[in-house]
């Protein structure tokens, strides 16, 4: 594998729901952040109702906070 230059960060922008990130886009980002890949991800929590983006962003905070979170939101 070759080398990243560690003064470069890795990030995505992906789906919050981890199940709906890999049957719709493909994206294994908790495999990703397992693996040591990304260094932050940015949850897109666009969503209707403003209660519904706070649950989001809570959830990847607290269940993949291993690495930082820089949310996209759309109240």
């Amino acid at each position: 594998m070759k080398e990243v230059n560690s003064n470069v960060q890795i990030s995505t922008s992906v789906f919050g729901n981890p199940t709906e990130a890999i049957d719709l886009k493909n994206q294994n980002w908790t495999e990703w952040i397992e693996k040591g890949y990304l260094d932050f991800i940015s949850p897109m929590a666009y969503l209707d109702f403003p209660d519904a983006v706070k649950d989001e962003v809570e959830n990847m905070v607290d269940n993949y906070g291993q690495v930082n979170n820089y949310a996209g939101i759309s109240p």
